[in-house]
């Protein structure tokens, strides 16, 4: 239930309400009417009388409570108490049983104060804050009726309309009624500006466009109506458009120009408008063709291509791989565009191959390479660390004698980053793809296994002082060698001839991660390969490592705890610790934890949510609005809510925790 606050006439009874003392605030409520004159009434009396009598536990009592409230609400005259109007309101809120007539009610109150703005604004916020948008619309109509020269009820009248036209609770036809409505005011609001300030005159209305933000809000207004021709034609108007006295060249609105632009398919115009914001942009015809429908990043990454400066730097060379990936799909994957690919990923490799980030980079576009393409780049980058670097590639055979690495031979941080890149990039195009069926099939990846270790162990050696009194590091440069070790035992295992292969993995992970006790993928992988071998105690230990901020993502909690509690629902008595924090060694406090997370996800303060809508950044109010539905909609919850219980049951340490609110809300 929500806090009950009100502000009533008589103090007895309103600290009787404060302390939900019901029976003694009735009991007020009778004395003083007994003191009231023949056919004298005081409505907030009687709608104070008529809540409480609601929340009494006898039938009989409810029974009354409702009789008499129908009658307030039924009487002739009207009731145009303010206070009775939130008092009803508030114990609605208290009860969580909100009542349409209420509105009913609202609108008699205002008709009778015209000239009383803080009621008006006080009905469209509570409202607001409860997301109730037909009745925020009747609020804002009846706020603009009475108040038409300001401009917080006409723009608070095409929020609620926008917000109603979004709503699940809204039915079809006015939905359409609602965006149909939005649109229009917007319109007119475009219409009513002037193009010079100085002819301009105080309207007598409140449709005035003041900031960037509002000509953001009716462009999202008009975008969310389909009408993208005509929000483009607002962005280019001397009264409203980017350019514009109100615009003020806001990138904001430049991003939403492109994008409508993108829903228009109008890559020829997009072209054109991008170049014209660098002075210096080259338009490069061959790249784009007239009513060739590539994606947007293509106009984005050939002006950051054509400009000399950022064609260096990360951006621009991603922003280029972007372009020849997109140029790859186009055309259908020809050999001449998968060969500019290999050649943007080479410069691209040649200049941060040295940086932990390079393989993540280029990940999403190596995955766009076939088998030949990518036999050649995997040439050209063994090639290229072979003539620049100390290449650990040359001799698979190298580290079968250990005594040649004692010998002196090490590597500093970038050699090492640049030879894992290296075997990252080999493993993905090549290992992960290959179809182990025969037993011959695994010879190249025992190769490559031998050669991961032997990276891992030049590491060791080259950093040998890199440890603290306990003899572990938080991460070594060549830690991604020994993992990329583990998945090649694992494709090993996997493969059947190898069947020692999976402890193999194990030990070389235990190794890894007493020497880097935070390694996150090392201890995700040991868990999972301990839950797979049924070592349920092991994985929880190994689990209880990862720090909150590492399993943060409810989707990893729930796919580790659910994999662990099949073999092993229970709480390992010892865990590990660091040395400033005990690790918690519970997996279902995770889970617990996750559910906390998205019980307030989404439920966004509704204090924020009004302080934006104070401030008229209705823009940014849609886009908190639209992420905390979404939040509230996700599925995610409801698995971590039955794995939760289901965990519980089993190991016996439910602790009745009430997630109804999670479980009651619908998608």
């Amino acid at each position: 239930m929500a806090l009950l606050r009100l502000e009533l006439p008589d103090s007895q009874i309103n600290d009787a309400i404060d302390q939900h003392e019901w029976r003694h605030a009735l009991q007020l409520i009778e004395r003083r009417e007994k003191k009231l004159k023949k056919d004298e009434t005081v409505d907030w009396l009687t709608a104070c009388k008529a809540s409480i009598q609601m929340l009494l536990p006898e039938a009989t009592k409810r029974r009354q409570g409702h009789l008499l409230l129908d009658t307030l609400y039924q009487r002739k005259p009207l009731v145009v108490d303010v206070t009775a109007v939130m008092t009803i309101e508030a114990f609605s809120e208290y009860r969580n049983d909100f009542d349409a007539r209420l509105d009913v009610l609202w609108a008699q109150v205002a008709n009778a104060n015209p000239s009383n703005e803080g009621l008006h604004r006080y009905w469209f916020k509570k409202r607001f804050r409860t997301k109730d948008w037909q009745g925020a619309r009747k609020a804002a109509m009846a706020y603009m009726k009475h108040f038409p020269s300001k401009p917080d009820p006409f723009f608070w009248a095409i929020f609620a309309n926008f917000m109603a036209s979004k709503s699940r609770k809204t039915p079809d036809q006015e939905k359409l009624l609602c965006g149909t409505m939005a649109y229009r005011m917007c319109a007119k609001a475009a219409e009513d500006v002037n193009t010079e300030p100085a002819k301009k005159k105080e309207l007598k209305n409140g449709r005035v466009l003041r900031t960037p933000g509002d000509i953001a809000f009716l462009v999202d207004v008009f975008e969310s109506q389909g009408k993208w021709k005509e929000a483009i034609a607002v962005l280019d108007s001397e009264r409203t458009g980017i350019k514009s006295r109100i615009g003020k060249h806001s990138w904001d609105l430049v991003l939403r120009k492109f994008r409508l632009l993108g829903y228009l398919s109008e890559w020829p115009d997009q072209f054109k408008y991008s170049s014209a914001l660098l002075e210096d942009a080259r338009a490069e015809k061959s790249r784009l063709q007239s009513g060739s429908k590539l994606a947007l990043s293509q106009i984005v990454a050939t002006i950051c291509t054509q400009n000399a400066e950022g064609s260096k730097g990360r951006n621009g060379m991603c922003a280029k791989m972007m372009l020849d990936l997109s140029n790859l799909v186009a055309c259908g994957g020809t050999p001449r565009q998968g060969g500019e690919l290999v050649e943007s990923c080479c410069t691209y490799f040649k200049a941060y191959g040295t940086k932990q980030f390079c393989f993540n980079d280029l990940q999403m576009f190596l995955q766009a390479l076939d088998s030949t393409v990518a036999q050649s780049l995997l040439k050209e980058v063994k090639t290229y660390v072979k003539k620049e670097h100390a290449d650990l590639s040359g001799d698979r055979n190298q580290f079968r004698d250990l005594e040649d690495l004692e010998s002196g031979f090490k590597l500093d941080a970038d050699q090492l980053i640049m030879n894992v890149n290296m075997l990252k990039i080999e493993y993905y195009l090549i290992h992960s793809r290959q179809a182990l069926e025969k037993p011959e099939d695994g010879v190249e990846l025992e190769k490559f296994v031998i050669e991961c270790i032997g990276l891992y162990h030049v590491a060791l050696l080259s950093y040998p002082d890199a440890e603290d009194a306990e003899g572990r590091t938080e991460r070594l440069p060549g830690d991604d060698g020994g993992l990329l070790a583990a998945l090649g035992l694992i494709r090993l295992h996997a493969l059947g001839n190898r069947p020692e292969a999976l402890l193999q993995a194990v030990t070389l992970l235990q190794h890894l991660v007493q020497k880097s006790p935070f390694n996150y993928e090392a201890l995700v992988t040991l868990t999972t390969i301990h839950t797979k071998l049924g070592a349920g105690w092991l994985a929880a230990e190994h689990f209880s490592r990862l720090s909150i901020k590492n399993i943060q993502f409810p989707t990893i909690s729930w796919l580790l705890s659910t994999r662990i509690s099949t073999v092993y629902p229970h709480t390992p008595q010892t865990g590990y610790k660091d040395s400033t924090e005990k690790a918690n060694a519970d997996p279902v406090r995770h889970l617990r934890q996750a559910l906390e997370h998205h019980l307030h996800l989404g439920e966004s303060d509704p204090q924020e949510l009004v302080e934006f809508l104070e401030a008229g950044q209705y823009a940014s109010l849609i886009h908190a609005m639209g992420n905390s539905a979404y939040n509230q909609l996700g599925f995610t919850r409801y698995m971590l809510l039955v794995e939760l219980a289901r965990i519980e049951r089993l190991s016996g340490t439910g602790q009745n925790l009430d997630y109804r609110r999670l479980a009651g809300t619908s998608s």
